[in-house]
């Protein structure tokens, strides 16, 4: 347990008073770090997907890989969304995770382009899945049922691409 700290002359008397235990230190960093989690990993995966397309890393051609994948991405989010209107769970308003099927449909995307990306894009999704349960917004099972949409729809529609269009320009 900590000292506790003298009241400087000029601290107000509720400052003196507040404290944290290692218990609540501990979990107060846990949840600055599932926030961090929560609402940073979607724009690093977005910025690494647009940098795919830019560097022309894709199985495709350019403008094919980026409309496959952001109209296999509009999919799985309208799903999701739906899914929570719908109340596709009984007794559940948040199933499936928005935020976690966005992150696994552009990781679909970052994964058909390089299968290199593959681990890269499991740990990412853990963080994000693990942000957002630790920091109230999901449970578990919202999170999964995010990470499938959004993984499975993403990559069906490049597929679909892939079988429609073959490699031409």
């Amino acid at each position: 347990m900590r000292a506790r700290r003298k009241a400087s002359p000029r601290a107000l008397p509720l400052e003196a008073d507040f404290q944290f235990s290692d218990t609540q230190d501990r979990n107060l960093m846990m949840h600055i770090a599932a926030r961090i989690f929560a609402n940073d990993i979607n724009p690093l995966l977005l910025g690494m997907f647009v940098a795919r397309i830019i560097f022309r890393a894709s199985p495709l051609p350019v403008w094919r890989f980026a409309l496959a994948s952001t109209i296999g991405l509009g999919i799985a989010i309208g799903l999701a969304e739906a899914g929570k209107i719908y109340s596709v769970l009984p007794g559940s308003d948040t199933f499936p995770s928005g935020h976690e099927t966005f992150g696994a449909s552009v990781c679909a995307s970052l994964c058909c382009a390089d299968r290199r990306m593959l681990i890269f894009s499991i740990v990412a999704l853990a963080l994000l899945g693990w942000g957002l349960v630790n920091s109230h917004y999901h449970i578990w099972r919202d999170v999964a049922g995010g990470a499938v949409l959004g993984a499975l729809v993403t990559t069906a529609a490049i597929k679909a691409a892939k079988l429609t269009g073959g490699n031409g320009n």
